[in-house]
């Protein structure tokens, strides 16, 4: 390295000023102190926000005689509007000249200011003051202004979407009138952008006031095109599903009956600000357990309650990919009792006092109800004996107590509220009295004459049930023997002697209130003769 050198010039008047230099990078003296600084080039430029102007500004700094000064420092300062300035200190030239590379003008339109300063308290025109207007550039970008928020499912997206013509700064380009279209950016789904897409900006601004889209998803974005300038795209929004409203808008028959079909009408709608046509499926319940279902928008189905009472009919929705569910208010609808028919599809014409019946019968219900009834069935015989029995066993038997003809009746008593009692027709039934078989035995046969034997007498009922009662009447031919009364066991006996021969011996049972009457075959007792 060669060893540092101290120039010194004198100047007329003027202190001595020293330089020092160092290996190759020596620079010339000045041939005087400044005294003045006046611009050279680049005032009082126009240029697009934002840009560089077209002429760098300059600056020529001057001696006391007029004459160009080399070597100062001269710093350059944007004091107004933005931007920058490169670079910011610049050395006066041979010809005391300092020129900036470049004057990069503020973002928005207005005055710019740049100043050059140079040291010194004595130097006239210091500072030097550049101005600039930054006006708007030609159209460059498209930039919403007004981004798309998140909406509902064929809910026009509000506030209304809008894009502005900017400058490559970002300032409006207020003149500009391009055809500007919309279309979706991102889209998570199969959705389409629906409504007006393409507008004509007025005074830079398009305004997009319809715009729709037709599926759910998050992340949507929308991006805006005009042939010649830079490409939009707007903050990212979600489309959820629409809000549905159901609604019932008929119950038909007004009022029904157990098991009575109903035929609710209902109707499914978009909430404003949401359209479109939901689809899917509706269920309508009646609030205990009875649904059915049909198609949205608008459809309807037959509900059945098996239950009597007030229902609280509802057509819930249950929504598809771009409607949510919903459930309408709840209608009331009465449900009466439904009407039945007992009937006795099976009984006898007549019986045997004693004898067991059986009665068949059927509960059914009457159009328009429908349904299985519960409860008990009983079967009257008049005064004179009764069953009761379920509605699912369909039979019951008793044993009538009396004798005559009477009628049968079946009277049905619901076990719930839901189905009305029933009486049916009458079916006559006659009860008769039992039929009898009498027989007679020998205690001892053949027996002797003067010897005693006993007779006995045996009824049995064989036609129907029961003891009989009564007496009876023994005979030998067509002689009377004795008349005896029976017993508890249906029988009676009598003791006779009898002369020697052939006794046509029979017994007769006279019958009583319930049972017939009836007579023994003949009993052929031979008595001997005893020899002396």
């Amino acid at each position: 390295m060669r060893p540092a050198r101290i120039l010194i010039q004198v100047f007329p008047r003027l202190a001595l000023v020293a330089i020092a230099s160092c290996g190759g990078d020596e620079l010339s003296s000045p041939s005087g102190l400044p005294a003045k600084i006046e611009k050279a080039t680049g005032d009082a430029q126009k240029a697009p926000a934002g840009t560089t102007v077209a002429i760098a500004p300059a600056v020529k700094v001057l001696g006391r005689a007029g004459e160009s000064v080399a070597g100062v420092v001269v710093a350059f300062q944007v004091t107004n509007g933005g931007g920058n300035v490169l670079p910011t200190q610049v050395r006066t030239d041979t010809s005391g000249v300092a020129a900036v590379t470049s004057w990069t003008l503020g973002p928005a339109p207005g005055a710019n200011e740049l100043t050059a300063t140079v040291a010194g308290s004595a130097v006239g025109g210091n500072p030097a003051v550049f101005t600039a207007t930054a006006v708007v550039g030609s159209a460059n970008k498209l930039i919403f202004s007004v981004q798309p928020s998140n909406t509902m499912v064929n809910a026009r997206l509000t506030p209304a979407v809008k894009v502005q013509v900017q400058d490559a700064a970002g300032n409006p380009v207020t003149s500009a009138t391009d055809a500007i279209t919309l279309a979706l950016g991102n889209a998570p789904t199969t959705a389409s952008l629906a409504g007006t897409t393409t507008v004509k900006a007025i005074e830079g601004t398009a305004t997009f006031s319809d715009l729709r889209v037709a599926e759910s998803g998050t992340g949507f974005t929308l991006t805006a095109h005009a042939p010649g300038l830079v490409t939009g795209t707007s903050a990212g929004f979600n489309v959820v599903n629409a809000s549905s409203a159901t609604t019932i808008t008929d119950i038909s028959p007004k009022t029904s009956v157990v098991g009575q079909p109903y035929v609710v009408t209902f109707t499914v709608g978009a909430i404003p600000a949401a359209s479109g046509t939901p689809t899917g499926t509706v269920t309508v319940s009646d609030g205990t357990g009875a649904t059915c279902t049909g198609g949205a928008p608008n459809g309807s189905c037959a509900l059945t309650s098996t239950t009597m009472g007030t229902k609280s009919v509802v057509a819930t929705y249950a929504g598809d990919g771009n409607f949510a569910g919903s459930a309408s208010p709840a209608v009331p609808h009465d449900v009466g009792p439904a009407a039945t028919t007992v009937s006795i599809t099976s009984a006898p014409a007549a019986s045997f006092f004693g004898q067991p019946i059986t009665v068949e019968f059927s509960v059914s219900v009457d159009a328009p109800g429908a349904g299985t009834p519960v409860g008990n069935v009983t079967i009257t015989y008049g005064n004179a004996g009764s069953c009761t029995a379920p509605v699912a066993a369909g039979r019951c038997s008793f044993t009538p107590t009396a004798l005559g003809t009477r009628n049968l009746q079946a009277v049905f008593t619901p076990g719930t509220p839901d189905f009305l009692p029933a009486q049916s027709s009458n079916v006559s039934s006659t009860v008769k009295r039992a039929t009898t078989a009498t027989v007679v035995s020998s205690s001892a046969n053949p027996s002797n004459a003067g010897e005693s034997v006993t007779f006995t007498a045996l009824v049995t009922v064989t036609n129907g049930q029961g003891t009989p009662t009564g007496s009876v009447t023994f005979r030998d031919g067509n002689t009377t023997l004795a008349t005896v009364s029976l017993g508890a066991n249906g029988s009676a006996s009598t003791t006779q002697s009898l002369a020697a021969g052939e006794h046509n011996v029979t017994a007769q049972y006279a019958g009583d209130t319930n049972f017939e009457g009836s007579t023994s075959p003949v009993l052929m007792q031979q008595v001997n003769e005893v020899n002396p």
